[in-house]
């Protein structure tokens, strides 16, 4: 089984084939689905450029802090900041009700 994590959304996706299959298969037939191929084409179409081996391309407003799912809301970041900080605040945020008022986000070096 394998899970795939989308920090985004902070959604885990659950891909029932195995991993070599995920590898030759999925990503090969179904790049979008599996990779959001033409996300990322839109991105690079707009001015944006390939991240580097550390870097990703995340959301600036993750969608579910009410972030847009548009290449507007896009940003190249650190990949291992990136995951740090969108997974603590999903691990906050998680519970909340819809369109719940979030006053202040801090963020400490601890």
């Amino acid at each position: 089984m394998i899970l795939m994590f989308e920090p985004g959304t902070g959604e885990v996706l659950n891909i029932p084939v195995a991993l070599s299959v995920f590898f030759h298969e999925e990503i090969v037939d179904y790049p979008d689905a599996a990779l959001a191929e033409s996300f990322f084409a839109e991105w690079k179409a707009s001015g944006g450029r390939a991240p580097a081996f550390t870097e990703s391309v995340g959301y600036h407003t993750p969608l579910f802090l009410g972030g847009v799912d548009d290449v507007s809301n896009l940003a190249l970041t650190d990949t291992a900041v990136y995951w740090d900080v969108v997974g603590q605040i999903r691990v906050r945020v998680r519970g909340l009700p819809a369109g719940a008022r979030i006053g202040t986000v801090t963020i400490n070096d601890d």
